[in-house]
């Protein structure tokens, strides 16, 4: 039993490293357009690709940030919230690039995709 307790404590270690960035990745969903102004998402291989890129990107930036800055020693929620917004913060930066192709190949004008964004983000929080 010990060697499973050991291995059961090394998972909760991550635990909340995969859930801060797990949140980091549906809110860059939302930047990227993925969910709909009024709250809905079609799942299938495109959005799990890219929740997966997401998240992906947020561990791996997250540990090379606390790993450079030596924030090591900090609290998990501390960590956790590093991993947040480096996982949104990457999919920000995919989700510009996407925007921009779509301004680039669509009609849509720059305010209409503000406003898609705007009412997704409220559709998911709330008003």
């Amino acid at each position: 039993m010990g060697s499973a307790e050991a291995l059961l404590l090394k998972l909760i270690v991550y635990l909340p490293k995969i859930l801060f960035a797990t949140i980091g990745g549906i809110i860059a969903l939302i930047f990227s357009g993925d969910i709909k102004p009024d709250g809905s998402v079609k799942i299938g291989w495109g959005l799990i690709f890219k929740l997966s890129i997401s998240i992906a990107l947020g561990l791996s930036i997250g540990e090379t940030v606390i790993y450079y800055y030596g924030w090591s020693q900090h609290p998990v929620i501390a960590i956790g919230i590093v991993f947040l917004m480096s996982s949104a913060f990457g999919m920000f930066l995919l989700g510009i690039v996407y925007q921009s192709l779509q301004l680039t190949f669509t009609d849509k004008t720059v305010p209409e995709i503000i406003k898609e964004v705007k009412d997704a983000f409220f559709a998911v929080f709330g008003k």
